[in-house]
């Protein structure tokens, strides 16, 4: 069965739907599902509950790619739809009683099968787990059972923090260094330039490679962080860091600042060259500067990482 039958028969599904949906109603549904994966590649994965904070499943949760597929018609210069398949496998899996999920949004656990973000839904969202390189993940709530192996995987490396509420270091043999009401600061307002790249460098030094950042909050622009290290040595990492760097080079504030007049810059350029695309802008904001990448609508639309 193609793409265009099994479109058709995903039409007619949704036509003849029982109220409310029936077993039947279900088994065909995952039934078409099995056959898109099979015949277009359209991988759905399941899960039995949620373990992030907020969320409960009613009934198995499916994640997937739901989006349409479709191409850039360089005559027209218009999108042009090739495939509703996903869309409509989407909606008859609602209708029957199925949670949906977007599958480039969530992770499900190695240990418990349990479904949690890895992508924010609010400024405030922190994740609620922990996934490897190796692409190995673990939920919050299997990490609070036993967080030995979290805290080896994000020790000494300014690039990982704990962000699960719940994981409480001081209770695994690490004391805070910074002041509890005392929390650093990074972001974009001015003076949030607290800077974990030469915090860890400032403890490295010291002879301390075991320490632990910690995300206590984030906003839309900024966030707040501790920094643990272990009971017997947390009076040299206070020295330290009393002693020792713990900014930013440049204020993120003034980073940005550079970051978006150098982005208008290199905008205009990019429009003069003449060039038939999409122009893109990045800006570093560790260095205040931006450069400008153009890419073609189709790749565009697909979707472009830098």
């Amino acid at each position: 069965m193609d793409k265009q039958q099994l479109e058709m028969t995903a039409q007619e599904a949704l036509k003849n739907l029982t109220d409310p949906p029936s077993a039947e109603d279900q088994q065909l549904c995952l039934s078409l599902m099995q056959k898109a994966e099979e015949a277009a590649g359209s991988w759905v994965s399941t899960a039995t509950h949620y373990s992030e904070p907020g969320y409960e499943a009613e009934s198995t949760i499916l994640f997937a790619n739901w989006n349409s597929e479709g191409k850039w018609n360089q005559e027209t210069r218009e999108y042009e739809t090739t495939s509703n398949l996903m869309p409509l496998l989407c909606e008859l899996a609602e209708k029957v009683g199925f949670a949906i999920e977007w599958s480039d949004e969530w992770s499900m656990c190695d240990d418990c099968q349990g479904a949690f973000r890895i992508s924010g839904d609010s400024y405030s969202w922190t994740m609620y787990g922990y996934v490897t390189e190796d692409g190995d993940a673990v939920c919050g709530n299997c990490i609070i059972e036993d967080p030995d192996d979290y805290f080896a995987a994000i020790a000494g490396d300014h690039r990982k923090a704990i962000t699960i509420h719940g994981v409480d270091p001081t209770q695994h043999g690490y004391a805070r260094v910074n002041d509890e009401d005392n929390k650093f600061e990074h972001g974009m307002f001015g003076g949030q330039d607290a800077s974990p790249e030469a915090i860890a460098i400032t403890l490295k030094s010291a002879g301390i490679e075991d320490f632990l950042f910690s995300i206590d909050s984030t906003g839309q622009f900024d966030l707040r962080f501790s920094v643990f290290a272990p009971e017997d040595v947390i009076e040299d990492a206070r020295q330290a860091l009393k002693e020792g760097n713990t900014r930013c080079e440049v204020d993120p504030a003034v980073a940005l600042e550079r970051g978006l007049k150098a982005a208008g810059e290199v905008m205009n350029a990019a429009s003069d060259d003449g060039q038939d695309g999409v122009n893109m802008v990045s800006i570093d904001l560790a260095e205040g500067t931006a450069t400008s990448t153009t890419v073609s609508p189709e790749d565009f639309i697909k979707g472009v990482r830098s």
